[in-house]
């Protein structure tokens, strides 16, 4: 309103506040409010931004003694009407000052924060090859790898198609039973790998004696 009412063109406006809980609230973006301050913090800043507000100790602050007794005989004299004295400073900067939260574990107005806990594996959960010895034969055991890639792929990309199992499906599964058998014969080997250890001088290649093709 003055704003809008005075004549002369204003370079700067400020706000003060001798709460430092109420700054606190202006400046923050990391936690919630419940609705009663949550309602008032935001008009305040529809018309305002944080960097305006800057605080003001109780002793300068001419709001305070509204609520406190005051002699006629001092109320010209009083911040009431003079205001405090730095605001006849010809600069007034802006502030800079960060406000955080003010106990903000037990301020009643502020939402509890939550919590999201991310667990993330170092190793990736493996199919494993104790299940390929339920199959006699290399065909058979092919067969239903890949006929869980399609069920997998299926539920992943929510494809309901009835897609014939392809040839690119088959070698996918055969990769697959083929790095389950590696990582588990030369998982030492791997596991040194990873950790950038030193290899055995000696890596033999993997052959697998225990799932021969059979047609």
């Amino acid at each position: 309103m003055l704003s809008q009412q005075l004549d002369v063109p204003l370079e700067a406006v400020c706000y003060y506040s001798d709460s430092k809980v109420v700054l606190g609230y202006l400046n923050n973006t990391s936690r919630r409010f419940y609705v009663y301050v949550c309602n008032r913090v935001v008009r305040i800043l529809k018309s305002s931004s944080p960097s305006q507000w800057l605080h003001v100790i109780s002793e300068e602050n001419p709001a305070d003694l509204g609520t406190r007794s005051c002699d006629a005989s001092q109320l010209q004299e009083s911040l009431w009407l003079r205001g405090p004295s730095f605001l006849y400073s010809e600069h007034i900067v802006l502030g800079n000052d960060a406000f955080p939260l003010m106990n903000s574990e037990f301020d009643k107005e502020i939402r509890p924060g939550v919590e999201v806990n991310k667990t993330q594996l170092m190793n990736s959960a493996r199919l494993g090859t104790s299940r390929f010895k339920r199959f006699s034969k290399w065909k058979t055991l092919v067969s239903a790898i890949t006929l869980l890639l399609k069920l997998d792929d299926r539920v992943r990309l929510k494809d309901n198609k009835e897609n014939c199992m392809d040839l690119k499906l088959i070698q996918r599964a055969e990769n697959l039973i083929l790095r389950e058998v590696q990582c588990k014969t030369y998982h030492q080997k791997i596991s040194a790998l990873q950790k950038q250890r030193p290899l055995p001088s000696k890596i033999f290649l993997l052959t697998l004696t225990s799932y021969r093709r059979k047609t």
